[in-house]
């Protein structure tokens, strides 16, 4: 009974490992004109506040790891100029930080 909790384990580990990987190979020319972006990184607070914020109130978006992966940073750096973490890309517009009332703006939420 471990061995197979522990497999099973491991294999959800390696799922979410690749579905990560298939997130952070998708260019912002390739996603959807209505999907939101997020640019960050697993140890900036501010990032995990706007993950909390987006997922509390049913944004979905897909996350862009960049101290994880290089696409992810030559994204990032396209838009960014390498001003900082969280960065929040929505139909062509970003906003680099977390701020509840300008991301309801720029998402359309106000």
């Amino acid at each position: 009974m471990n061995k197979l909790l522990f497999l099973l384990l491991i294999c959800g580990a390696l799922w979410q490992w690749s579905s990560r990987a298939e997130v952070d190979s998708i260019r912002i020319s390739e996603l959807p004109s209505d999907q939101v972006a997020l640019f960050a990184t697993k140890s900036c607070p501010v990032c995990k506040k706007t993950r909390e914020y987006f997922e509390a109130n049913g944004i979905n978006y897909y996350e862009y790891d960049v101290e994880a992966s290089e696409i992810a940073r030559e994204e990032y750096l396209k838009l960014s100029n390498n001003r900082g973490v969280p960065l929040i890309y929505y139909k062509g517009d970003f906003l680099l930080g977390f701020n509840k009332n300008k991301v309801s703006k720029l998402l359309g939420k106000t």
